[in-house]
């Protein structure tokens, strides 16, 4: 008998993601990111949506796979949140926390959150200066691994 081992899991961003013509960068997870921490959010203004032409990064399927929520993962659970985060001066996210999160309890709050360290916009004159010191919402799904 063969251990169960995980396929390449089915990712799902957002249809804003899955629709992207950008194609995934290999680079690593910067690690010089600023820690995101789950809060509270106190949104005074709606956040942004975010277009997907600015991006200049954004999670590819294994930095989605190696955030998902390891219970969820085992359980085949599938799940969804809303990242809102604030665009810094050089166009990655910071001050992320995730809202709208379901299901509850399977820590898709706090690996939708990491996901934050792996966007990043142009912000430059070419993209959208006006998106630097906005704060954007950015769904995300969650499609749990199949296991054989």
């Amino acid at each position: 008998m063969t251990p169960c081992r995980p396929k390449r899991p089915v990712l799902v961003l957002a249809a804003t993601l899955t629709a992207l013509s950008l194609p995934a960068r290999a680079d690593p997870a910067p690690t010089d990111a600023p820690p995101t921490t789950l809060a509270p959010v106190d949104v005074p203004h709606p956040p942004r949506s975010a277009p997907s032409r600015l991006w200049l990064r954004h999670p590819n399927g294994q930095d989605m796979a190696d955030n998902y929520p390891l219970n969820a993962a085992q359980g085949g659970i599938n799940g969804r949140a809303l990242l809102v985060c604030t665009v810094a001066i050089n166009g990655r996210l910071t001050a992320c926390a995730a809202t709208s999160v379901s299901p509850p309890g399977q820590n898709f709050d706090l690996a939708t959150v990491r996901l934050g360290r792996y966007f990043q916009f142009d912000v430059t004159p070419k993209g959208d200066p006006t998106l630097v010191g906005a704060q954007i919402a950015i769904p995300i799904g969650w499609v749990a691994p199949r296991f054989q």
